[in-house]
């Protein structure tokens, strides 16, 4: 079954209509998904991370092997490194007046890397010797914490459960997605079961009074990138190089919402809803740096689209607890109401997702031995982010994708690196858009601080740097047609202290 009808569903068109109610509606959807995976965070040694990643022109470095491999070009002698990182996230949320804090620290290899330098056979000739690297980075971290909290005197998600179901008989309710899950918790009901009977495509609620609302939504995982890359060099002027990345994704999620009352019938429910989605993948890169003069090269990559082959797994809960409640139903019979569950069966899909392709260029300008700035802007359509499967028709799906998406996302970074003697200092900010139009908690545009130290000996150096990274978004757990809706202000900063040690031979 299609995960698109899993989640409070409503058709596409209505979703389009208003980018808020698509990314609440179904914030596990196979679009936001695609989307989610398409946007890849900047990664690669510490001395890169320091000058915020600003490195397609630079070159002479492992991280070339996924951003530019024509900088490998620019080595001399083989190389071998690993960078380890420690992580802080911390999130502010502030919901119906209700500030909320949550953190969450991690450690991973972020990464590492071998490049083999040859030289050429003869001297006389415009090759002046090529290497050949194999890297491992990790390009997406998906463990966060997201935490909402607030009494909400407007709505309650049961007006959005009875929002969506009005129109269709109980027919629709088939037990695989959440408005199923509140019907059989008998949240919401046909008004034909009321004496005197209504409308069978209209539906109504027993519950009362005001709810406070609690969301959490934790996500854990990661995509790496695994690269397997050449760069030559042509008379110290031209570089060129090319490179197959494999990818691995592991993604997971879980959604627990859930509302109080203080006034009969209903003590609260909660919805409980989890993700996992896992698969591999490849893509090419392709790229060149030129050196017009000693002090400035200037360089361009093309990134081709990544083909994933994915497999998710979804489950979802709900559970109601009614305070020993007479249901009347004039057709099937009154019943007494206490702790009510419900459950979907263990949804598995199948499918393929292609992320769109990302050129990007550089500079970089040398100031003798001091030092350098580099400079680097990337572009990115997020409308050619697709998805395809033999399983569901996902053309609801790419439809979304194509009147959400961003269709020029803009990433730039700028960083420059001063040296004295064995020492180097380093300091960058980078600027990463969304893969969305619009902004919610899930795909936020960001901005990275970044700074760092290094140490260079004859064959051994030592890197650290530490990258701030600021987002601010916003998220709403549900939507309601034509009504007000909680909206939550998030924002969220995580902290990255990253350590590169190296051998040159």
């Amino acid at each position: 079954m299609k995960k698109t009808l899993i989640l409070i569903s409503m058709t596409v068109v209505c979703l389009i209509q208003s980018a808020v109610a698509q990314d609440n509606i179904q914030p596990f959807g196979f679009y936001l998904d695609a989307l989610r995976f398409a946007q890849t965070q900047q990664g690669g040694s510490a001395r890169l991370q320091a000058i915020g990643g600003a490195q397609v022109g630079l070159g002479g470095d492992l991280s070339s092997a996924l951003s530019n491999p024509a900088g490998l070009g620019l080595y001399n002698r083989s190389e071998v490194s690993i960078t380890p990182a420690l992580r802080f996230m911390n999130s502010q949320s502030t919901y119906l007046d209700n500030i909320t804090d949550d953190s969450k620290t991690n450690f991973n290899i972020a990464h590492a890397g071998i490049a083999m330098y040859s030289e050429p056979e003869s001297s006389g000739g415009s090759f002046k010797g090529g290497t050949f690297a194999i890297t491992f980075t990790k390009i997406n971290d998906f463990n966060n914490n997201y935490y909402i909290r607030g009494t909400n005197a407007n709505t309650s998600m049961i007006d959005a459960f009875i929002g969506q179901a009005s129109g269709a008989t109980t027919n629709q309710f088939g037990g695989n997605d959440v408005l199923s899950l509140a019907y059989f918790n008998f949240l919401i009901g046909p008004e034909s079961i009321l004496t005197p009977p209504g409308s069978d495509d209209v539906y109504f609620t027993d519950v009362t009074g005001i709810p406070f609302q609690e969301e959490l939504i934790m996500t854990r995982g990661k995509q790496n990138q695994w690269s397997i890359s050449y760069g030559a060099n042509f008379n110290d002027k031209f570089y060129i190089g090319g490179g197959i990345g494999i990818l691995t994704l592991d993604y997971r999620s879980v959604r627990i919402y859930s509302e109080s009352f203080d006034v009969d019938p209903l003590n609260g429910f909660t919805l409980a809803e989890n993700l996992a989605i896992n698969g591999t993948g490849i893509n090419a890169t392709l790229g060149i740096i030129v050196r017009p003069i000693s002090s400035l090269r200037i360089g361009a990559s093309f990134v081709s689209p990544s083909a994933y082959s994915l497999e998710d797994t979804y489950d979802a809960t709900m559970t109601s607890n009614w305070n020993d409640y007479l249901y009347e139903d004039a057709i099937d019979g009154d019943i007494v109401l206490n702790t009510e569950y419900a459950e979907t069966d263990i949804l598995l899909s199948k499918y393929n997702l292609t992320t769109p392709l990302k050129l990007s260029g550089g500079a970089a300008f040398f100031f003798g031995i001091n030092g350098f700035i580099s400079i680097d802007m990337d572009y990115i359509d997020y409308t050619h982010t697709k998805l395809s499967t033999d399983e569901f028709v996902a053309r609801d799906d790419n439809s979304a994708i194509d009147n959400l998406a961003n269709s020029a996302a803009i990433n730039y970074r700028i960083g420059g690196e001063y040296r004295f003697n064995t020492y180097h200092l380093r300091a960058g900010y980078a600027y990463f858009d969304t893969s969305l139009d619009s902004r919610d908690v899930f795909y936020a545009s960001s901005q990275l601080f970044s700074a760092g130290a290094g140490m260079r000996f004859q064959n051994i150096y030592f890197d650290m740097g530490i990258v701030h990274t600021i987002s601010d978004s916003q998220y709403a757990p549900y939507f309601i047609q034509n009504a007000e809706i909680p909206v939550a202000d998030i924002s969220a900063d995580n902290t990255r202290v990253i350590f590169t040690v190296g051998y040159k031979y």
